[in-house]
């Protein structure tokens, strides 16, 4: 049986306002184009064994960007963002293809630092703020937090 593509529309974004053994998912509605990376860092591997170049895989790395629509007003979500920038406080964010709750959704949760935070104002189109997350060194309950793919 065929299934239905997930669409970017359907797909959610967090953070988390709580601690991660007690998380509190505030969902990032104003997020518009959300991308996330996970792959491994490569080993370049040379011998005179072989005359030809290998590598393998080193470090996990991990990084997300997204954009985020102005709005005018009070809005909690971009004061916290803006928050995680003064505070230079990692912030736990959460990528998902569906509500985080919800039974079968996928997608991954780490700590971040938001790298940057820069404005855009075009002529002919709505006001967006470009976000840039790195990954951060978290530790809760002396342990370090480490990056998650999620299957709930």
């Amino acid at each position: 049986m065929a299934t239905m593509p997930t669409v970017g529309l359907d797909c959610k974004a967090y953070y988390n306002s709580g601690t991660n053994a007690s998380p509190t998912w505030v969902e990032i509605t104003d997020a518009i184009d959300v991308s996330y990376e996970y792959g491994t860092t490569q080993v370049e591997v040379k011998s005179r064994a072989s005359i030809n170049l290998g590598h393998i895989c080193g470090m996990i790395k991990h990084g997300a960007t997204f954009t985020l629509l102005h709005t005018l007003g009070t809005n909690t979500v971009r004061a916290a963002l803006l928050g995680i920038v003064s505070g230079r406080a990692p912030k736990q964010f959460a990528f998902m293809d569906q509500a985080i709750a919800t039974t079968g959704a996928i997608g991954v949760k780490s700590y971040f630092n938001l790298e940057s935070m820069n404005a855009s104002q075009p002529l002919e189109e709505g006001m967006t703020w470009d976000l840039s997350l790195k990954p951060a060194h978290f530790i809760e309950s002396s342990a370090k937090v480490e990056p998650t793919l999620v299957a709930i």
